[in-house]
């Protein structure tokens, strides 16, 4: 009768064995292997426990799933000659191992039961990840806008950090500090970066505050885009034209900006906006005074903050409003042929009277084509 029990209890154990992963179930050598219901006991779960490499070069163990059974537990971490081990006896925290490299490490898991009966070892190779800090820098966007340097850096774990970004230009040595924010992403913009034909060479360290860590050196070169009030206040000219003034400049920043003329005329300041294309581009001004009248704009772009006080004079240049009656004295027009008795002739092309007109026979007594021609004497 107990060979029968022994048999079955042989073949039992073997089927659940069978129909369970290899690491499913791990029995304790001296502890019973069944529950008082006949169930098997299982001890514990190794393939449940999570052993994963973190940031700032940590290994963390944590123990989702642990039988009442298992009194404690070894962890053992090692990696060429260096050995740790720790001895668990909570397994409600989680174990948290500092390494000083990212090299890989082999941690073995060994459970204890009553009796101090033990399980298998359960081995796990697990590699810990760099700081913070260095992944940080190693992600960095640096890039050159309008004038300016615009650094942007990508958190991970929403810790506290200082930034330190450092450059040199024209023999003196720069040096800006900004302190993380709540977004997760960290980005910070130096002015005064105008030089386009200067490349700046930035030298940038990041300190986690918490961990009292500073990251490696990292840099970045950068040439800044045209800075659009420097650029269209270098290329800006103004012209006489009829009855007032053409403006001319060229956009070199790659968008367009808003370009806002300003000139006084009587003492009344008139504004005037403008929606720049890129590269040249005019405005003309009509009715300006005879007097000389100075023009001032200043470039508005998306990302310029600075258009306050970015004001330029055009000086020299009298924008002056014709005597039309005097340049039209000397005015000749001829025409191919007029009716008779209606309208004046090409004289009414250029006399400013609404009323007036040139038109040709209603009978069609003339043959196409049908022309005028002004001659103007000196250069207008």
């Amino acid at each position: 009768m107990k060979c029968i029990r022994l048999l079955y209890s042989v073949l039992f154990i073997s089927g659940m064995l069978m129909s369970c992963s290899k690491e499913e179930l791990i029995l304790l050598d001296k502890t019973p292997m069944f529950e008082d219901d006949g169930s098997p006991r299982i001890i514990a779960r190794p393939e449940n426990v999570i052993v994963e490499g973190e940031l700032n070069r940590k290994i963390r163990i944590t123990w989702p799933e642990v039988s009442k059974n298992v009194t404690s537990a070894k962890v053992v971490i090692t990696k060429a000659d260096f050995v740790n081990e720790i001895t668990v006896t909570d397994f409600n925290p989680d174990i948290i191992f500092q390494s000083e490299d990212m090299e890989e490490y082999k941690v073995d898991i060994t459970y204890f039961g009553k009796d101090e009966s033990s399980s298998k070892t359960h081995s796990i190779f697990v590699s810990p990840k760099d700081y913070e800090v260095n992944i940080i820098g190693e992600n960095m966007v640096a890039e050159g806008v309008r004038g300016k340097a615009r650094f942007s850096f990508t958190k991970l774990l929403m810790g506290e950090y200082t930034y330190t970004i450092s450059y040199n230009y024209d023999g003196k040595d720069v040096v800006k500090q900004f302190n993380s924010g709540v977004d997760t992403v960290d980005t910070f913009v130096l002015d005064e970066i105008e030089d386009e034909n200067h490349i700046y060479n930035f030298k940038v360290k990041i300190n986690d505050k918490v961990f009292d860590h500073n990251s490696y050196e990292f840099t970045a070169s950068i040439k800044p885009s045209p800075v659009p009030y420097l650029v269209i206040s270098e290329t800006l000219t103004a012209k006489q034209y009829y009855g007032g003034a053409l403006l001319s400049w060229t956009n070199r920043s790659l968008r367009s900006d808003k370009v806002v003329v300003k000139y006084r005329v009587g003492g009344q300041e008139i504004t005037r906006i403008k929606e720049s294309d890129l590269y040249t581009d005019t405005l003309l001004i009509l009715g300006l005074p005879s007097e000389p009248t100075n023009i001032e704009y200043y470039t508005a772009g998306i990302e310029d903050e600075r258009t306050e006080s970015r004001y330029t004079t055009v000086s020299g240049t009298p924008f002056i409003h014709f005597n039309t009656a005097a340049l039209k004295s000397d005015w000749i027009v001829n025409v191919s042929s007029n009716v008779i008795g209606d309208g004046i002739g090409g004289p009414g092309l250029i006399d400013g009277v609404p009323g007036t007109y040139w038109h040709t026979p209603y009978d069609g007594s003339t043959d196409y084509p049908h022309w005028e021609h002004f001659n103007f004497p000196n250069l207008i």
